[in-house]
């Protein structure tokens, strides 16, 4: 420079020059010449630009002119003004001033190597070459096509049944779920439901129980302590009675035993017999066996629930003997009222 030049004047205003966001318009350069680097010297100048003094590398003494002071209007978010310094503000460069990309070319890594191919910031790969494994928590292997090399993965699912057991090829063999005798299976989605069928006189299934009939606790099913049955009941064995058996039937009773036995299990003499009902329960018409006098007899106004019967009147007996006297006959028959039947015919009645 030239000594008594002029300084740099930026104003904030448009001029020849166009504006630009760092400076505007430069409207004169100027200032004190400085001494020679290697000379000594002292630089002054009046309010603007002032002369250097000479470097570190020698002395010498050197006087710059006056000069014209810079007057600089920042914009302090892109450049700033710091201890008379004018610099590019941290963080003052934005993505649009960059027009929104910085070239590749002009980073120093511009790409990403996948095995052996290298992949340009901001482009895609069809394919990527030279990649020998493929690693993600305890999967490793070599991932290709359907992934049937990959080690560490199970390929096979093994299953079993009440009975029997089976393999599932995951990859290409489906697990069915079979449905059977009153049991459904329904898949949807991930989910597959079992579910029971209702019973029916051909379907095994889920039935319920009567509770007046039946009494199911803790999963055990019971008989109710009364129950009714209102269509035909058919034994296939022994019917045990435990208590009163009654019989009401618009019928006649067929049985089909030759003999029937009262008093089943009795293990003492007593009386028995058959009593028909007349007027109520207590007067009946009986027929029955008198244990106290061994013999058979009749009554009427019986109360078979007594279980004693006093009869009215006996039943004669006749007793054919082997001889002829009637002394002879078994003591229960020599009762008032019994014949005896001699070997040689003579008739006797007991008195």
């Amino acid at each position: 420079m030239g000594a008594g030049g002029t300084g740099v004047v930026v104003n904030s205003t448009s001029g020849a020059n166009g504006t630009n966001s760092v400076f505007s318009t430069i409207t004169s350069i100027g200032g004190g010449k400085g001494a020679p680097i290697g000379d000594t010297g002292s630089g002054n100048g009046a309010t603007g630009g002032s002369g250097g003094g000479g470097g570190a590398w020698g002395a010498g003494t050197t006087s710059g002119g006056a000069g014209t002071a810079l007057a600089v209007n920042v914009d302090d978010s892109s450049i700033e003004i710091s201890t008379d310094a004018l610099r590019v503000k941290a963080a003052g460069v934005t993505n649009a001033m960059l027009a929104g990309s910085i070239a590749n070319a002009k980073l120093v890594n511009d790409s990403v190597t996948l095995g052996s191919t290298e992949v340009d910031l901001g482009a895609t790969a069809a394919s990527i070459a030279g990649l020998t494994s493929l690693e993600a928590t305890s999967i490793t292997g070599s991932f290709k096509g359907d992934g049937s090399e990959i080690t560490g993965i199970a390929s096979t699912l093994n299953v079993s049944g009440e009975s029997g057991t089976g393999v599932v090829a995951l990859k290409t063999q489906t697990l069915n779920v079979a449905a059977g005798a009153g049991i459904n299976t329904v898949a949807s989605g991930q989910t597959v439901t079992i579910s029971g069928e209702d019973a029916t006189s051909s379907n095994k299934g889920i039935a319920s129980f009567d509770s007046s009939d039946f009494s199911v606790v803790g999963g055990a099913v019971s008989l109710a302590n009364d129950i009714s049955i209102t269509q035909d009941l058919v034994v296939g064995r022994n019917l045990t009675v435990v208590g009163t058996a009654s019989f009401q039937n618009v019928e006649d009773l067929d049985v089909a035993d030759r003999f029937i036995r009262m008093a089943s299990g009795s293990n003492a003499n007593g009386d028995g017999g058959i009593a028909i009902q007349q007027t109520g329960p207590t007067d009946a018409e009986a027929f029955g066996w008198d244990s106290g006098v061994s013999r058979w007899g009749v009554t009427g106004s019986f109360d078979a629930s007594q279980n004693v019967m006093v009869p009215d009147a006996f039943m004669a007996s006749v007793i054919e003997g082997a001889a002829n006297d009637p002394t002879a006959a078994p003591a229960k028959y020599t009762k008032k009222g019994n014949i005896f039947v001699a070997a040689n015919e003579d008739i006797y009645i007991y008195s």
